[in-house]
């Protein structure tokens, strides 16, 4: 799986079919996404920040191949390879998880990865398995950032109906809940506000922006429960 605004390394395609050609155990590839810049980004885009990235699909796990499972990590759907009978086994992408309209909607991919890993089938990330990805001005703004983690949010809310274990292994049915939202996420939310305030005084623009996007994930979170 890969998008039309790609370039692929020349090895691309051997490094992610090798790994399931060799090994049985395992069930999907991902490697990592670089980006082409359609103009220069502003500096807080460039910092190293995980909650930067997704909006992106960019993506760099490091020089060392891993099971994806054994971080909880998983890769973007702009560049990974899925063996046919995992997706016979759990099923294809939800279509209403897709984007539609002018919503940033669309998890479809993580969530097939909900399933994938409740089946047992684990997936490698591989370096070699390079793409470089696209990413033009209107996406390098925070407003856009803001905008994509709220309807992470709405997505998210709406599959804990279906997945109600956590990417990092949390049973979400055992935790305490405040207006149908586990606790630890109003706290999370209350610390992000109090980061933000600071990030404000202190003019960190980066911290700033961080804490506006996890908050934007939070009210999509509590519009989509």
């Amino acid at each position: 799986f890969t998008d039309d605004d790609v370039q692929v390394d020349a090895g691309w395609l051997e490094a992610a079919v090798s790994p399931l050609m060799a090994r049985s155990d395992i069930h999907y590839t991902g490697g990592p996404v670089f980006p082409i810049w359609e103009e220069p980004p502003p500096a807080w885009l460039t910092a190293d920040s995980g909650v930067l990235r997704g909006p992106l699909a960019l993506l760099d796990y490091g020089p060392d191949p891993f099971v994806f499972e054994d971080r909880h990590r998983i890769p973007v759907g702009v560049n990974m390879a899925v063996r046919r009978s995992a997706i016979d086994r759990v099923g294809g992408f939800h279509s209403g998880l897709d984007r539609r309209g002018a919503s940033l909607f669309g998890q479809a991919q993580a969530e097939f990865f909900f399933r994938t890993r409740a089946a047992g089938l684990p997936g490698l990330y591989v370096p070699e398995m390079r793409v470089d990805h696209h990413v033009p001005a209107s996406r390098m703004t925070a407003s856009y950032h803001r905008r994509w983690w709220y309807w992470k949010g709405v997505a998210r809310g709406r599959m804990e109906d279906w997945h109600r274990v956590s990417e990092l292994g949390l049973d979400l049915r055992t935790v305490p809940r405040f207006l149908r939202l586990p606790r630890f996420m109003w706290r999370s939310a209350l610390e992000d506000v109090v980061g933000w305030l600071r990030a404000v005084v202190a003019r960190r623009e980066l911290r700033r922006i961080e804490r506006e996007v996890m908050l934007a994930y939070f009210a999509g979170y509590f519009a989509g429960r």
